[in-house]
Order: structure tokens, then C-alpha cells, then sequence
């Protein structure tokens, strides 16, 4: 498990690790108000997580991406594209509401914009299922997480039992 954020740029907060504690324990403290600037590029967050499982050479490779959106969607589906040509997979969570809700600030309030509006931020649902199908992935609700979370366990046993089965010598007899 490793942890990359975004924002204008990506960030890895944790490289791949088997330490999922560890990852567990840096989550907290993640929000937007520590990011050095704002933005929602997702495509950079993409390219850095493949740079990630690609030098750890796992075999089963899976990029989960949680977020309400992105701002820079030609350049997020061509790395999507390039992650499923790549052989990674791509799950895409997205966290918030099509119906909306006002955008957190850093100082604890709503965000406002130039003329002390309450921003309105929106899911757009579509937009993240056809991320997720550029690169032949799924979509899942944030109400959905547990079923992601569920499939990924059982595609890790799978992979266990797998490498337990390459370890048995079989010596065949009359």
C-alpha cells in the first residue's frame, strides 16, 4: 500500500509499503488546508503512483483513486489510458454528493469566492465512472467502499493462495 495526494501537483505521502499502519496512521492529519497550493490535478497523482508500483514490480497492481473531482481531464484519462496499458488497474471512489455542498476553507469556514459567495462543490459522477472505464476500471460511491475494499481482500487471498501453490512439490508415483 502506498499513499499519493493531490493537489496542483502530487505528493506521496507513502511509498509502497507492507506497513498499512503506518499509512493508517498519516491519514488523519491529511486535508486540503496542508497541500502548499490548491488545484485538483489528478493526472500528476496518476503518473506518480505508476511510477511507485512499477519500481516495486508487484504483479498485482491497483491504483484507487478517492476524490470529489478534477480539473485536468484530458491529461487524468490519458494516464488512465497508459495505466491500463501498463497492465494497473484503476478503481475511482468519488466522496461528496451530485446534489452539492459548500466547499470546506482552510480557516475551518466555507470557501468564497470573489464576490463572498459560498462555493458549491458538486460530484460529477459521469465524468469519474468514464475515468474509471478509460482505463477499463470500476466506479464506486463512497457508500460503496466496503464492496471495493471486499474485492480487494479477496483478490489479496487469491494472490496467497496462488503463491502457497507455487511452493508445493509434487513427486509423482506408481
Amino acid at each position: 500500500v502506498g499513499l499519493v495526494v493531490f493537489s496542483d501537483d502530487a505528493y506521496t505521502v507513502t511509498p509502497l509499503t507492507d506497513d498499512v499502519a503506518t499509512v493508517r496512521a498519516l491519514l488523519p492529519p491529511l486535508s486540503p488546508g496542508i497541500m502548499p497550493a490548491a488545484g485538483d490535478n489528478l493526472a500528476p497523482a496518476l503518473q506518480r503512483a505508476a511510477q511507485l508500483l512499477k519500481r516495486a514490480a508487484a504483479r498485482d497492481r491497483r491504483v484507487i483513486v478517492l476524490t470529489d473531482g478534477f480539473a485536468d481531464p484530458a491529461a487524468a484519462f490519458g494516464d488512465a489510458q497508459k495505466l491500463k496499458a501498463d497492465g494497473i488497474g484503476l478503481s475511482v471512489v468519488g466522496i461528496g454528493t451530485a446534489r452539492g455542498a459548500p466547499l470546506k476553507g482552510a480557516d475551518g469556514g466555507f470557501a468564497e469566492n470573489a464576490q463572498g459567495q459560498t462555493v458549491m462543490t458538486r460530484l460529477d459522477v459521469d465524468r469519474l465512472r468514464q475515468l474509471a472505464a478509460s482505463a477499463d476500471g470500476n466506479y464506486f460511491g463512497l457508500a460503496q467502499l466496503p464492496q471495493l475494499i471486499g474485492e480487494l481482500q479477496l483478490r489479496g487471498e487469491r494472490a496467497a493462495g496462488a503463491a502457497r501453490m507455487r511452493d508445493v512439490h509434487l513427486q509423482p508415483w506408481r
